[in-house]
């Protein structure tokens, strides 16, 4: 029970913190749980709640808390799932957030879709840099130029 609630506690802080890091994003717009309509940033930190407020429920309901689940290997599997369903809606979010907000200049406004070549070249710059970037372009150029000879 300590270590629960030393766990809850530590959970707090964090809410408290991503509460702070979302006014301060926001410039004092918006509120970690003030409304669903919002930021990305806010939903990133709003994902990140409702899959974390998961493990503690979990503990509770487990042999470990007050053993309404008392299957040591349900257990095993719960928590193993909970940690890659936690970490793999993170990572798939990020991703979708990079995807779509790339060359953005804030997380604020939801963009405007972008041409197709727009979004490949901010791709490419994003992964070769913009020097790579630049001479993937050329050589795209270079060969629209030569199939038109």
């Amino acid at each position: 029970i300590m270590f629960f609630t030393v766990g809850c506690l530590f959970f707090i802080l964090l809410l408290q913190r991503m509460c702070l890091s979302v006014r301060e994003h926001s410039g004092g717009q918006e509120t970690l749980f003030g409304g669903i309509k919002g930021s990305v940033y806010k939903h990133l930190c709003l994902k990140i709640v409702s899959t974390w407020i998961l493990f503690p429920i979990w503990w509770l309901l487990s042999y470990e808390g007050f053993g309404v689940v008392s299957d040591p290997d349900i257990n095993t599997l719960v928590t193993a799932s909970l940690n890659i369903f936690a970490k793999g809606a993170y990572v798939l979010y990020v991703q979708a957030i990079h995807d779509k907000y790339s060359g953005e200049n804030s997380l604020m406004h939801h963009p405007n879709p972008k041409p197709m070549e727009h979004r490949d070249a901010h791709f490419a710059a994003a992964r070769l840099g913009p020097a790579g970037a630049i001479a993937s372009i050329e050589k795209t150029i270079a060969k629209e130029l030569e199939s038109m000879s």
